[in-house]
């Protein structure tokens, strides 16, 4: 898979002792990691020892699992996961989601992501408010009003999954 670094790895510091947290996400689910598991650093030789085998771990679970690292665009903060169709054609526009306990969708829409004075900000537009290509077109304004790219003619496709 070709991981590099840390990815999905964080220290933890603890009373008890110390050690590397693995923890991995499926695309687009950010609540619960689909893997996890600790390091102790006394209980596997020592730091390095601990996170050498953390790393080996975490490559099998990101095989195992289907999870791929996230990418930064050109301003320093990560890009949503491409899943498939909803890949917007524009660094900074996604498309988002949430659903609710009974698996229909609380929030559905194309958001702008963007840097104002150094900090990031967003901006959402409801797909069950304005449509799917509106709200596209909208967000593609947003985010082409704080950068000056180019906004594509037309919306991508929309997904299946989408409900009508």
């Amino acid at each position: 898979m070709g991981i590099t670094g840390n990815f999905g790895i964080t220290r933890s510091k603890h009373k008890k002792g110390n050690g590397w947290l693995v923890r991995l996400y499926l695309p687009g689910e950010n609540k619960q990691p689909v893997a996890q598991h600790y390091f102790a650093d006394k209980k596997h030789g020592g730091t390095d020892k601990a996170l050498e085998l953390a790393k080996v771990w975490r490559d099998e679970k990101t095989l195992e699992h289907g999870v791929a690292p996230r990418k930064r665009d050109g301003n320093g903060y990560f890009l949503k996961y491409n899943r498939g169709n909803e890949v917007s054609g524009i660094i900074g526009v996604n498309l988002i989601f949430s659903k609710n306990e009974h698996g229909g969708f609380r929030n559905l829409a194309w958001q702008a992501r963007f840097m104002v004075n150094g900090k990031q900000k967003n901006k959402s537009y409801s797909i069950f408010k304005y449509g799917y290509e509106t709200a596209w077109r909208l967000a593609a304004m947003e985010r082409s009003r704080h950068d000056g790219q180019p906004i594509p003619e037309k919306a991508p496709d929309k997904p299946d999954w989408i409900p009508k």
